[in-house]
């Protein structure tokens, strides 16, 4: 079935009325998909809604722990994103109150966020891991 939102005979006229249940039905599988998703996957789904696109662009992995989880030490829910840079680590860590405000915007309550260097962006600076053009004549 083809549905076309914008015809060239009409104009613009129309155009809102025509995109309103294209948006709604985007809207209902978006959220069918972010209700039945790990925890994990709607931290994730929060953290690339409440930050930025340096920080999308430099997020490798999230965790979110639980205060029951026996692995937390701390008993409090927090989340824990991995970043791909030491300077944006130091940077980000600076806001993360910032970013517990904007993650409960999201549906997202946590105490606490904390940032992490990855271990893939470890790695890479030792020259173990992923190529990269200085270490690929090795």
């Amino acid at each position: 079935m083809s549905v076309d939102l914008y015809d060239p005979q009409r104009g613009d006229e129309g155009y809102e009325d025509r995109l309103e249940p294209l948006s709604k039905l985007m809207g209902a599988v978006t959220g069918t998909l972010v209700s039945q998703a790990s925890p994990s996957m709607r931290a994730l789904a929060a953290w690339r809604a409440a930050c930025g696109k340096r920080e999308r662009d430099h997020t490798v992995a999230v965790y979110l722990a639980e205060p029951d989880d026996p692995r937390n030490a701390r008993r409090i829910r927090y989340l824990t994103v991995y970043v791909d840079s030491s300077a944006l680590l130091q940077d980000f860590s600076t806001n993360s109150e910032l970013y517990v405000i904007k993650l409960a915007r999201q549906g997202l309550e946590v105490a606490d966020v904390q940032f992490r260097l990855s271990r893939r962006a470890s790695q890479d600076r030792r020259g173990h891991g992923f190529r990269s053009p200085e270490n690929e004549s090795r």
